[in-house]
């Protein structure tokens, strides 16, 4: 079975896992709505200004060599005097310039260091002869000398030298433009400078994520060159995702406290709750003493309260019941035992036997005058035992029977206290069912009281016929509290075991069993006495 706080502390979280997922799900949709397109574009942006930069720094290229060029035309240099004014640039910008070299009308490269070669087959060559254009720009092409790709720019000389040089080539170093690219970081993904013509992107990094984007930005000037930045959806969307992480935290957090505090609210709720739970409990197995102990201004404290209210109601009405019961008992007993004594004491005097009526009439005073009691609702072990030994002498006259009567009792217990008249009921069952039916005259009744660790124990022995295993079952399921119904219990027993309930609270305990041939009722009583200070019958 499922408590309370079981069920709302999963009713709790139940509703934190929902609301868990339907903040996830709005998030993570309004981050796929919202956030990848907007960072979509900044890096687009990013890369197009990247490519605008590289454009600018190529640019500056031209108009160096431009420049050159116009310095040259007009200064009316010689070949010899430009190769001074390009081996100065070289010197300037060595990191850019792999070589500049002076080109003749009919396509022949010089060099001042290397031997001369043709480029009339280039294109680049052939589109700046059939045009007026001011320069020309090569694809890439692979630099033997230096081992790297360079861009040639062709600058055309407003006037031919002498030595016909109709064009200035510088050889641009294409590394320093992929430096350039990689140098875009943004949301660590990977920039390069890629040739349409050879279709290769240099890049330092390997994207194998099926979400990976790439974005392009043309370079105006390099009309054959793109910059590419490749990276993942994930990493566009990685400040969201910090962001849905923050929140989510701050969830856990703030779900957490308010679990914590909404338990502790629980539990002062629950608490009083199942103490009130464990009173019941104690009270269904006959703890008369438990009450509820809470005190709150509350409907609780209220429900406690009216529950010790009903409960002493309940005790004071079983008490009443229990009273009438056990005095309704005493009273049968009484007139039907007195009667049946009398005929005996009449039927003696009839035929004169005067010393057995004289010792009945004295047994019967005896019995009469201790069971009585002067009107007190309890005993001692010591008037009990009393009592019941003018019983038996009453009952051997009367079934002229020798029925042998042994006390073997502690000193210290004859002062126990006990309710009156809780030991004859057993003598007269042992009597009636155990020895009488018996043809034989000598039988045997043995009364023990003794210490038994923080109990008392009295045992009724008794010599005869035993009871059937299958009835001492019956009985000690009644005595146990297994069994409601009385049906199998003699009157005796259901005498005495209702008195002994009533005058110790439910901490007595009574038990039927056999042993060396004898039939034994055993009463096992707390070491404290009485659980009540008056038995007021």
């Amino acid at each position: 079975m499922k408590t309370i706080k079981k069920k709302v502390f999963l009713s709790l979280g139940a509703v934190f896992v929902i609301l868990f997922l339907l903040l996830f799900s709005a998030f993570h949709y309004e981050m796929n709505k919202s956030l990848l397109p907007v960072n979509s574009k900044m890096t687009q942006q990013t890369v197009d200004n990247k490519s605008r930069e590289i454009n600018a720094w190529f640019s500056e290229r031209i108009s160096e060599v431009a420049t050159l060029a116009d310095f040259s035309s007009h200064h009316d240099l010689s070949k010899d005097e430009l190769f001074k004014e390009t081996k100065a640039l070289e010197n300037r910008r060595s990191s850019i310039y792999e070589s500049i070299r002076l080109v003749s009308e009919s396509g022949t490269s010089y060099s001042w260091i290397t031997p001369s070669f043709s480029i009339a087959e280039r294109p680049y060559f052939k589109k700046i002869q059939d045009s007026s254009v001011a320069y020309t720009i090569s694809n890439t092409l692979h630099s033997k000398e230096a081992q790297q790709d360079i861009i040639i720019i062709l600058y055309r000389l407003p006037k031919k030298t002498k030595d016909d040089i109709a064009f200035i080539a510088a050889a641009v170093n294409v590394k320093r433009m992929e430096e350039m690219a990689e140098e875009i970081e943004i949301y660590d993904g990977t920039g390069a400078l890629v040739n349409d013509q050879k279709n290769h992107v240099k890049s330092s990094t390997s994207f194998l994520d099926n979400d990976l984007l790439t974005f392009k930005s043309d370079i105006p000037l390099l009309s054959d060159w793109q910059i590419v930045y490749q990276t993942s959806q994930r990493n566009l969307l990685q400040t969201g995702i910090q962001a849905q992480k923050i929140i989510l935290w701050l969830f856990f957090i703030l779900a957490g406290t308010i679990s914590v505090f909404f338990l502790f609210q629980l539990d002062a709720f629950i608490k009083p709750i199942e103490s009130l739970n464990q009173t019941m409990k104690r009270v269904g197995k006959g703890d008369q003493q438990i009450r509820s102990t809470i005190t709150r201004n509350d409907e609780i404290g209220e429900l406690a309260n009216e529950f010790n209210v009903m409960l002493q109601k309940l005790y004071d009405f079983e008490d009443e019941s229990i009273a009438r019961n056990v005095r309704l008992l005493q009273e049968q007993v009484k007139p039907h035992f007195l009667y049946n004594t009398l005929n005996t004491v009449q039927w003696l005097a009839q035929t004169g036997e005067l010393e057995k009526m004289e010792e009945m009439i004295e047994a019967l005073s005896t019995y009469f005058r201790v069971g009585l009691n002067n009107g007190k609702p309890w005993s001692s072990l010591f008037n009990e035992t009393t009592h019941v030994k003018s019983y038996i002498t009453i009952q051997n006259i009367r079934y002229e029977k020798n029925i042998q009567l042994d006390l073997d009792i502690n000193d210290e217990l004859n002062d126990l206290n006990l309710p009156n008249f809780i030991l004859q009921p057993l003598i007269e069952n042992a009597i009636y069912y155990g020895i009488r039916p018996l043809s034989d005259d000598q039988q045997f009744i043995q009364i023990r009281a003794f210490y038994q660790k923080e109990s008392v124990v009295i045992q009724v022995r008794n010599t005869g016929i035993l009871p059937s295993k299958q009835k001492i079952k019956e009985i000690n399921s009644f005595f146990a509290g297994d069994s409601q119904t009385r049906d199998n219990v003699g009157f005796g027993l259901f005498g005495t075991y209702t008195q002994l309930m009533y005058a110790f609270s439910n901490d007595a305990r009574m038990l039927l069993f056999t042993e060396k041939n004898q039939c034994v009722v055993q009463l096992t009583l707390p070491k404290g006495g009485l659980a009540i200070e008056s038995l007021d019958y």
